[in-house]
């Protein structure tokens, strides 16, 4: 059953997020092992959604996600949610 990744920030950080939000979607859209749509990317602002991650591959993109987290000084603001997609 693919999976998704839900990324929660604290409030009040939408300028922080923009710079990682683009990379994220950057990163993703080379991968194919999970999807956001850059109109989210757009929208966001204390929640993103990468959907349709097949199983085995959640850990690998956590980690991706948490590199890129850590990258844009972003670790100590944002949380890491995994779940079954509903898609």
């Amino acid at each position: 059953m693919p999976r998704q990744i839900i990324i929660r920030f604290e409030p009040d950080n939408v300028h922080r997020m923009r710079n990682f939000d683009e990379d994220l979607w950057r990163a993703f859209q080379s991968i194919g092992y999970g999807e956001i749509s850059l109109a989210e990317v757009d929208r966001a602002l204390v929640e993103l959604r990468v959907r349709k991650i097949p199983a085995r591959w959640v850990r690998r993109q956590t980690a991706l996600i948490s590199e890129l987290l850590e990258k844009h000084h972003l670790v100590s603001i944002a949380q890491l949610a995994t779940l079954d997609d509903p898609s």
